[in-house]
């Protein structure tokens, strides 16, 4: 993932901007949709933190934002897991 985010975006340490712009958790008060976070433990590509303070700085705007985290699960097949509870979810809206 950090070889293709290189090729995409440039360094995190040159290109600041650049991530800035695509990281939500640097602008969670323009989300005015609900949002459903759903997470692996296992995911190599992304840590889980990085889901968590999202739904952290959302929450605390009182946006609608929901966090799921499943346990061994990993970047791919978190999905299949959290599909269910996804669709039972935006059934609410």
């Amino acid at each position: 993932m950090r070889r293709v985010l290189r090729q995409r975006v440039g360094l995190p340490t040159t290109d600041i901007e650049e991530y800035i712009a695509r990281s939500a958790i640097y602008w969670p008060e323009m989300i005015n949709t609900p949002l459903f976070i759903a997470h692996g433990t296992a995911d190599e590509r992304v840590e889980t933190y990085h889901s968590q303070n999202l739904f952290d700085a959302m929450s605390a705007l009182g946006k609608d934002v929901k966090l799921n985290i499943y346990p061994d699960m990993d970047h791919g097949n978190a999905y299949w897991a959290f599909v269910r509870d996804y669709l039972l979810w935006l059934k609410q809206y």
